[in-house]
């Protein structure tokens, strides 16, 4: 049986009105945490979706991602279990607030429209340990700004932090999306004027995200087309790296965007040292228990089944990169 597709117009129809109902219910939701001194900022789609991309055709936004101070988490938490949503393991410890992995909880409420909440407590959010990364947080909450859409107020990041998050987050997902691309070029665009490149590159040093705002930059440039000054991508170029993260951008420019943990050879550029990189590869097999639980669920009856599957993914991983490596000419 031939499997059949809504018409062009009808999908644009659908898309549309998915942004629309996510907008809205963001809304609904800042509102709300408005009335209970929540002070929340949207992340990713929601947020660009307000304030980059005016037309609610020309970016899908897949949850509502969004970030509050580890003080109101739990504040948070019960302001949207209130509205009714439900979280099944919500990870969040006050005695240490931050993780070099996990730093969210997805609340889900049954709608026509598939979705979640992603609330996360720091922008870094990842199943890898990034101990490389110095974010200082309340940098990221004293320079937000105020935003009106349709008439509504809401925080936006400073369009600096706002670059290298986004640089950040797709290398988190190995340029898994053409779509990263594209959010970082539209973004350029947008704040054209106000932007400031020696500004962009002290953030992206105060973080330790060098690599990580260089490789966004420049395979924006070359994918999405994004207008960046050649000088500056030749003075935030890394000193050093290897001969597989060559290989590992060789890749993403040949086939527009990346794949899962493509990246990896990055991560370990950045890992620094020999004990860098080896903390990083025992930690990615190795990592904390309540961190496979969010990946894998709790249905596994053991943590020796729970680090067999990691290890297991590990490998296939570990064995996919080395074929993808093996194919380039």
């Amino acid at each position: 049986m031939s499997q059949t597709y809504p018409h062009p117009q009808e999908f644009a129809y659908q898309f549309a009105a998915r942004t629309i109902f996510l907008v809205d219910e963001f809304f609904r939701i800042n509102d709300n945490f408005v009335r209970r001194n929540i002070v929340l900022l949207p992340l990713k789609g929601i947020a660009l979706t307000q304030y980059i991309y005016p037309d609610p055709t020309k970016r899908f936004i897949g949850d509502i991602d969004i970030l509050v101070k580890p003080q109101d988490c739990l504040a948070a938490r019960e302001a949207l279990e209130q509205a009714g949503y439900r979280c099944e393991r919500f990870g969040f410890f006050p005695q240490k607030p931050y993780s070099i992995f996990l730093n969210s909880a997805v609340f889900i409420k049954e709608t026509s429209i598939p979705y979640f909440v992603h609330l996360h407590w720091h922008i870094l959010n990842t199943t890898l340990p990034f101990f490389i990364y110095t974010i200082p947080a309340q940098d990221i909450w004293e320079k937000a700004a105020k935003q009106t859409f349709a008439g509504r107020k809401f925080l936006m990041m400073e369009p600096h932090h706002l670059l290298v998050y986004l640089c950040i987050h797709a290398l988190h997902h190995s340029y898994e999306q053409e779509s990263y691309f594209i959010d970082i070029a539209k973004v350029l665009d947008f704040y054209q004027r106000q932007l400031d490149w020696e500004c962009l590159a002290e953030v992206a040093r105060r973080w330790n995200a060098d690599h990580a705002l260089y490789f966004g930059l420049y395979l924006s440039s070359d994918i999405a087309g994004a207008e960046v000054p050649a000088a500056f991508l030749e003075k935030i170029k890394p000193k050093r790296f290897s001969n597989a993260s060559n290989k590992v951008i060789k890749r993403i420019l040949a086939d527009k965007k990346g794949y899962h943990n493509l990246a990896y050879p990055i991560f370990l550029d950045m890992a620094g040292s020999w004990p860098g990189k080896i903390r990083f590869v025992f930690q990615t097999v190795f990592p904390p228990r309540q961190v496979l639980e969010q990946v894998y669920g709790r249905d596994t009856k053991s943590i020796f089944g729970l680090y067999v599957r990691k290890f297991r993914s590990a490998l296939v991983q570990f064995f996919r990169l080395l074929g993808s490596f093996g194919r380039q000419k």
